[in-house]
């Protein structure tokens, strides 16, 4: 985190520079999605407010598929969402910059029997019920964790919404495989 706030400040530091010498106004609209919105934008937005206070900001909360027809035909100019490498790597139309990798992990609630182990094999991890996210990248990540084994989740809950999720495994409802940010 240290490293990415100097790296701002630098960047912060050179679009001053450059707002001072330069004069720059218009519109920059912005599409991202729900998450990146709430947990990334904030910061480098207001920076940015800060730097170019004549370049207005639009930041528009869009699904995915949303934002690649909105850069694809104009209608946004850059955008911000989380992404498989699998799916940037099937885009010949647009280029994307990694700013960050989410690990997936094992959610548990702080209750839960799991948690003091640390490491827990999936023939272990398969014998407790299991919190489905049942977004087609998470069902395609728990095939690549999953299947290899041979082993299946005991699914009890099945959900399209991520604050389900986290809210059931909270209450020991049950246990999931999630990246950190989703």
């Amino acid at each position: 985190p240290h490293a990415r706030n100097i790296l701002e400040a630098v960047e912060l530091a050179q679009m001053a520079q450059l707002s001072e010498s330069t004069p720059v106004s218009g519109v920059v609209r912005v599409g991202a999605t729900a998450t990146v919105t709430a947990y990334f934008l904030p910061r480098p937005i207001s920076g940015f407010a800060r730097a170019f206070p004549d370049i207005r900001l639009e930041v528009l909360e869009m699904q995915k598929g949303e934002i690649e027809s909105g850069l694809a035909g104009g209608r946004i100019d850059l955008a911000a969402l989380t992404a498989t490498e699998r799916e940037t790597a099937g885009s010949d139309a647009l280029a994307f910059e990694p700013l960050l990798r989410s690990r997936r992990r094992l959610w548990v609630s702080p209750e839960h029997p799991l948690l003091p182990a640390g490491e827990v094999d999936l023939a272990e991890l398969a014998r407790a019920p299991y919190v489905r996210l049942a977004a087609e990248e998470e069902r395609e990540a728990e095939a690549r964790t999953w299947g290899p084994s041979g082993l299946e989740p005991q699914v009890l809950f099945s959900t399209s919404s991520i604050e389900a999720a986290r809210s059931f495994v909270a209450e020991g409802f049950g246990v999931t495989i999630l990246p950190d940010l989703l």
